[in-house]
């Protein structure tokens, strides 16, 4: 069985898609621009929200466009723009916080297809951070294997099948950009009748940021309470998944010294 563990602490409503670098572009300040003077405007790529209540990234409208995101409402003093992209079959970008999605969600589709959607990471990214709102595909046999739908990274050594159900919860991948610049997140289901979708919000850690998990965490908790849920933990019957290895792992706390 996969268990669902609860243990005290909170976790946080959402994680900050903290930026690894910054934009800029050059502009015309409004007292100068008729003597043609510019100056050279640089915001950060922080994390903003659009009016559908989806996570972005503040970028310059050509970066966010370029890459196939969707300008939502603006940001950085109207310099920059909300970039809320949502990634569907056969598409790649490099933005950051970005909606890994099911064909037409949140509708379902029940149909045999392969469906890889590709990052492209940053060069100094070491951690991809997946924000799972859900993932149900066909679960898995007695034993935990994976034999009709399947999901599979390309990059990280943590977990070789997920399939299942899984809500609301987090994961982290190790990754090296200098043995591949993409990671490959790749669908494939099978022609057994099922209402399958899926969305995961993908976030580039850069490797100095205070925010990274420690190597080989898998899960990574910083607060006092809350719930842990692997993968298929909403399954029915909730098997836990064959060719797992990794750490579930807690931040100490100030002032604290266990787990209860």
């Amino acid at each position: 069985m996969n268990e669902i563990i609860v243990f005290p602490f909170l976790l946080t409503a959402a994680f900050l898609c903290i930026p690894c670098s910054g934009d800029q572009f050059t502009a015309a300040s409004r007292a100068d621009r008729f003597i043609s003077l510019f100056s050279v405007v640089r915001f950060k790529n922080s994390m903003c929200s659009g009016p559908s209540g989806l996570s972005g990234t503040c970028y310059t409208y050509k970066s966010c466009v370029k890459n196939g995101g969707t300008s939502s409402g603006s940001c950085a003093d109207g310099f920059g723009t909300c970039c809320v992209t949502q990634l569907g079959c056969g598409a790649r970008t490099a933005n950051n916080c970005t909606y890994i999605e099911s064909p037409n969600y949140p509708d379902y589709f029940n149909e045999a297809r392969t469906c890889v959607e590709t990052i492209s990471l940053n060069p100094d990214t070491c951690q991809v951070r997946l924000d799972v709102t859900e993932v149900n595909l066909v679960g898995p046999d007695i034993k935990g294997d994976c034999n009709n739908d399947v999901l599979k990274f390309s990059q990280d050594i943590k977990w070789t099948q997920v399939c299942g159900i899984t809500e609301n919860t987090h994961f982290y991948l190790d990754v090296d950009p200098t043995v591949s610049s993409t990671l490959d997140f790749t669908f494939t289901t099978d022609g057994t009748s099922y209402s399958r979708r899926w969305r995961i919000k993908v976030s580039q850690i850069c490797c100095d940021q205070l925010s990274m998990a420690p190597m080989g965490c898998g899960q990574y908790f910083t607060s006092t309470t809350g719930t842990i849920k692997g993968w298929n933990s909403q399954g029915k019957p909730d098997y836990y998944l064959s060719g797992q290895n990794y750490a579930i792992c807690l931040r100490q706390e100030l002032n604290t010294c266990s787990v209860m």
